[in-house]
């Protein structure tokens, strides 16, 4: 299980997964990681949004492509961007 503790933990799971889903030879799903990555910089509300859109999509498209294991830790970790975003309101 994948647990965060902070948004700097988010972002780097998010680079491991864009590099990861670039050695799979998908391109467009490791393209929808990164450009969520790039909201880091701006505000931890938009890495939160940007990064639970992205998963939401790899989820939904990635075909196979993630075990069952990545795919668990992938909700959790969607879950846990939403118990944040929750928080924050």
């Amino acid at each position: 299980m994948t647990m965060l503790g902070s948004n700097a933990d988010l972002y780097h799971y998010m680079q491991t997964l864009t590099l990861k889903l670039g050695q799979r030879g998908s391109d467009m799903l490791s393209d929808l990681a990164s450009n969520a990555c790039r909201y880091a910089a701006s505000s931890g509300a938009e890495l939160l949004g940007e990064s639970r859109i992205a998963l939401c999509r790899i989820l939904q498209e990635e075909s196979g492509i993630l075990t069952a294991q990545e795919r668990s830790d992938m909700l959790e970790v969607v879950k846990q961007i939403d118990d944040a975003s929750n928080k924050r309101k």
